[in-house]
């Protein structure tokens, strides 16, 4: 990202990258994908296919998100919006749990 912006005459450390990000957190990785479409499903009154596509989405255990946030983090991203599919209290304390020990991410 900010090889693009540099490449566009902007100042790279001007620009902060930022994602939002809609989650769906369970140990059983099926049930958090079909939570997921169903309030994609829900919410855009389409296919959740057709909104998966061109929304960046993760559904499964919450000891994998880590990694999935991580690769954003990799890639630029400094702000990372999170929306939870479903349940927002059961998964605001899942994703408290993992705070201290998975989700250190270097900078």
């Amino acid at each position: 990202m900010k090889q693009v912006a540099a490449s566009r005459g902007r100042d790279p450390e001007a620009v902060s990258g930022a994602m939002y990000l809609t989650v769906s957190l369970d140990d059983n990785a099926e049930f958090a994908d079909q939570r997921l479409n169903q309030f994609l499903e829900r919410y855009y009154d389409q296919p959740a296919e057709n909104t998966r596509r061109r929304q960046a989405c993760y559904a499964g255990p919450p000891g994998k998100v880590a990694e999935w946030l991580d690769s954003y983090v990799q890639a630029g991203a400094t702000h990372l919006v999170l929306r939870f599919a479903g349940d927002h209290t059961r998964h605001l304390d899942t994703f408290a749990k993992l705070r201290p020990r998975e989700l250190l991410v270097a900078p």
